[in-house]
């Protein structure tokens, strides 16, 4: 079976100057999948900024709180002949944000893996959603989110996949 009709894609934040400000995904309901993983693609970084995922109850944002995250992986972008762009370093994550410093060295792609069991679902938190604090500079940032279900999830063709944006 094809990955396309495994997994359901959802563009979280298109392509853009993230100068321009803020920027807040759409909502994602995780209510029938049971992973997310976030890619987060950056191009030219001109200033620092912070990434974090809040959780809701609905699409609305109703009850919104954070959701922690402990761990992001970096893609190894030092090498310029990008041999080794594809291999991806556990980074710590101190007080669920993280911190994209501005550098010389651009064009990376980072990675949050999130579990639906992350989620407070005893109180009915199902969507995730995406926050890029704003630079300050220019920076080009996108994202793209993979929604997988898990073994007890129907897999088959994508169309007939329950819709993961909220």
């Amino acid at each position: 079976m094809k990955t396309v009709q495994r997994e359901k894609r959802v563009m979280l934040v298109k392509p853009h100057d993230s100068n321009a400000g803020a920027v807040t995904s759409g909502w994602v309901d995780m209510s029938q999948y049971q992973h997310l993983t976030i890619h987060i693609l950056c191009g030219v970084i001109g200033g620092d900024f912070a990434i974090t995922l809040d959780q809701a109850k609905d699409n609305a944002a109703g009850s919104t709180k954070t959701l922690g995250f402990t761990t992001i992986y970096q893609a190894d972008n030092s090498d310029a002949t990008l041999t080794n762009r594809d291999k991806f370093a556990a980074v710590a994550v101190a007080n669920d944000s993280h911190l994209v410093v501005a550098s010389t060295d651009d064009e990376f792609q980072l990675i949050i893996e999130i579990d639906s069991a992350s989620l407070d679902r005893a109180n009915d938190f199902t969507h995730v959603s995406l926050a890029l604090a704003d630079p300050g500079a220019e920076s080009f940032v996108a994202a793209v989110g993979e929604c997988k279900m898990g073994p007890a999830g129907k897999v088959g063709d994508n169309d007939l996949m329950p819709s993961a944006l909220g």
